[in-house]
């Protein structure tokens, strides 16, 4: 028990560190940014429906916002209030990948603290935890569909946990647990052993509830909004996140690399799931978290996924099987135990220092653009149209930036110099640029005041 005592002990120290890093550093990231102004148009129109620029959005189901709306107004500090949520989701994820190690092997208990251990120390895990994301909150409930899959094995009822963990997780993000639970239950269906533990009316049950769960939100969207099924099945943000060309016609190794690059023991967490799937002394529950974690892995690659934080939800098991290999290199004679502890407490050591260098290069305060946020606040009323001129990849912020430290009551317009020169403005206008982009504004406009110019940024207006 003494593991367990200093894996929950380093689990603590972690998370409370993070929540110093938490509020440091302005929300300058899109995902960021757009988790906040969700968040805080819900507040200010009274709705619980997600919206985006006063519109109805359907990119993201509201779980997340929800929660962000009960710390907004209550935490003055406003990056803390966003980004507490994910932060402790991933305090929820440690201790529930403790629970799911100890399940795995109550007679090794250093297997938990080990576990542990590599999660705290994944920079990939840290990064995402410390920004105000859906993944952590994602990250925790497949978690804790493993967990409930695991203990469904001895008590079948358990299975409407998972169906309720992956529902969550779909009102979280996406249903990425209904995929895992699937492929559980082929991998079981595919021993003749486990097959019929299958044949049990509370799996039935739980099929039945979780796609009760999955379809519920869609339902209303399609209800409230008179949603088209492209919005509604999110076909169009699918196809941004697997890349221009068509599925699966040039599969990239993106994910797997990029895994290696960011996480010092990213490359070895792949090599442990792939060598625990064939090794013989695997015990069954380890294989099967490892052919869930190869499945999901080849499954994103094939469909042409880009980045590696869309496999943030699988660190956990990867954690769990890396402490596996780590185990039972320990257990080898003395020069290949020795070797493992070193190269253990090194990437330890990297991990950390890897996820402080990522955490400080994404602080910024772009306090140029916060005093022109306010003043836009000042400035917009109910009948002035707001515009914000932005070039792609430009030094101007997003428009959730504006509608967010702006404080902003009505809609913006968002428009790049091409689209301004071919667009037609109403008056009275207000709006934001850099000061290279003021000719093309007074160009449009003709006379325009600048009410405010912060270096590069301009807030102008213009009259009737």
């Amino acid at each position: 028990m003494r593991s367990l005592a200093a894996a929950a002990l380093l689990i603590v120290c972690v998370f409370v560190w993070l929540g110093f890093e938490i509020q440091k550093g302005r929300l300058t990231n899109t995902d960021e940014l757009v988790t906040a102004e969700r968040s805080r148009e819900m507040l200010l129109t009274g709705q619980w429906t997600v919206q985006f620029n006063f519109q109805p959005s359907f990119e993201k189901p509201p779980l997340q916002y929800w929660l962000t709306t009960l710390t907004l107004p209550r935490i003055g500090q406003r990056e803390a209030a966003v980004r507490i949520w994910p932060l402790i989701f991933g305090s929820l994820t440690a201790f529930a990948l403790l629970w799911l190690a100890f399940l795995m092997d109550r007679d090794r208990s250093w297997l938990a603290g080990v576990s542990v251990a590599v999660l705290v120390s994944s920079p990939l895990f840290l990064f995402e935890v410390s920004r105000a994301l859906l993944d952590s909150g994602l990250m925790f409930f497949v978690t804790l569909a493993i967990i409930f899959a695991q203990l469904a094995r001895k008590h079948p009822a358990w299975w409407l946990g998972v169906a309720i963990a992956c529902g969550l997780g779909t009102l979280q993000k996406i249903p990425l647990g209904f995929l895992i639970w699937l492929i559980i239950l082929i991998v079981r269906f595919c021993s003749a052993n486990k097959r019929p533990a299958l044949r049990s009316w509370w799996l039935l049950a739980a099929i039945l509830l979780g796609g009760v769960t999955i379809a519920i939100w869609p339902l209303f969207e399609l209800w409230k909004f008179h949603a088209s099924l492209t919005n509604i099945l999110r076909l169009q943000e699918a196809i941004i996140l697997t890349g221009p060309t068509r599925l699966g016609e040039r599969p990239y190794f993106e994910i797997p690399m990029r895994l290696t690059i960011m996480w010092p023991v990213g490359g070895f967490a792949l090599l442990a799931a792939i060598w625990v799937l064939f090794s013989k002394r695997s015990q069954t529950q380890m294989r099967e978290i490892s052919i869930v974690c190869l499945a999901v892995i080849v499954l994103a690659i094939v469909f042409n996924f880009r980045s590696a934080r869309y496999m943030v939800p699988l660190i956990p098991c990867l954690c769990l099987l890396l402490a596996v290999a780590f185990l039972w290199l320990f257990q080898k004679p003395r020069p290949a135990r020795l070797t493992t502890i070193i190269a253990a407490l090194s990437m330890f050591i990297a991990g950390f220092v890897q996820a402080k260098l990522e955490i400080n290069h994404r602080r910024k305060d772009p306090a140029d653009q916060i005093e022109i946020a306010q003043q836009m606040g000042r400035l917009q009323k109910p009948d002035t149209h707001t515009l914000i001129v932005r070039l792609s990849g430009g030094s101007v912020l997003y428009d959730s930036f504006y509608l967010f430290y702006g404080d902003l009551h009505y809609p913006v317009t968002k428009l790049s110099p091409d689209q301004l020169r071919l667009a037609s403005l109403p008056r009275p206008a207000i709006g934001v640029c850099a000061a290279e982009n003021l000719p093309l504004v007074r160009e449009k406009y003709g006379d325009v005041d600048v009410a405010l110019q912060r270096g590069d940024f301009i807030c102008w207006r213009a009259e009737p």
